[in-house]
């Protein structure tokens, strides 16, 4: 709701017109549902990311992650056969979008693009006991293949669009990725590891969200200032990425120390208080 707000004032000091050339979504809402969908960031389209106006871009991605979400809480992956279910379904999904060369937007974007992830999530959960006792001190190796396999399938898929000119690998590289995605989270839900301190590492998971929600805005913001109209892989746009990612950290860390931790705070207190008149 922070990046909403910040949004609104820098769209309302920039204009409509300056906002939405520096990304085509970014524009001030002007109907009550166009405003109710950019404040509960919920988006009612198959295709999330396909909806204007968004105040903040990325936010498409929590429409995705809520519908999720809810289904789980209504019970899609309450036990291993039904969680076994959904996840072959996954797959039949996965698997008509690759051979019938649906638009990558099909894995990625869609409101079902989510099924594969979030069901392969579930099987790690229910199959944690039969894994677990395999991966037992082989933890640092296993992430060390995950993390090969995942910068080869980016690489693939980088020489395939140098050599080709086409990104056509781009559907399968987002398939794929699921593999060495898989293999990290297991070997980190078994031993949890990092190269960082303990408190700069949760720093960092802490900062990633924000980051990844208000970065739009900020580069909207910096490129007003640096008079660059439009991002891009060009030399403007380097400027404008190094001016923005400082900023942007710095937002996330308000936004964390001085809104999410707060936040927490009320919402221990609360539960302790409903645990202690429970008891």
């Amino acid at each position: 709701m922070a990046v909403i707000v910040i949004s609104v004032i820098v769209v309302a000091l920039v204009s409509d017109e300056v906002a939405s050339r520096f990304r085509s979504m970014i524009y001030m809402p002007t109907t009550a549902a166009e405003w109710l969908q950019n404040l509960t960031m919920v988006y009612a389209n198959l295709f999330p990311n396909e909806v204007a106006p968004r105040l903040a871009p990325a936010t498409w991605a929590l429409t995705v992650e809520l519908f999720w979400y809810l289904l789980i809480s209504l019970g899609l992956s309450v036990s291993r056969r039904v969680t076994m279910g959904w996840f072959a379904v996954s797959l039949v999904y996965a698997g008509w979008c690759l051979l019938t060369g649906q638009p990558s937007d099909y894995l990625y974007f869609s409101l079902l693009a989510g099924s594969l992830p979030f069901s392969v999530g579930a099987m790690i959960y229910h199959f944690k006991p039969q894994w677990s006792g395999r991966l037992t001190g082989r933890e640092g190796p296993v992430l060390a293949l995950s993390m090969a396999l995942l910068v080869a399938v980016i690489g693939t898929r980088a020489a395939v669009q140098v050599l080709t000119g086409e990104d056509g690998f781009e559907s399968w590289s987002l398939v794929l990725t699921t593999v060495p995605a898989a293999l990290a989270v297991a070997s980190l839900v078994q031993r949890p590891w990092s190269p960082l301190p303990k408190r700069v590492d949760v720093l960092a998971g802490d900062l990633s969200y924000p980051l990844y929600i208000s970065h739009w805005v900020v580069g909207l913001g910096a490129a007003v200032v640096l008079g660059i109209p439009q991002p891009g892989l060009h030399a403007n746009g380097i400027v404008l990425v190094a001016l923005s990612l400082p900023l942007s950290l710095l937002l996330s860390w308000g936004i964390v120390t001085q809104i999410d931790h707060r936040v927490e705070r009320m919402r221990k207190r609360i539960r302790a208080a409903a645990e202690a008149a429970t008891a």
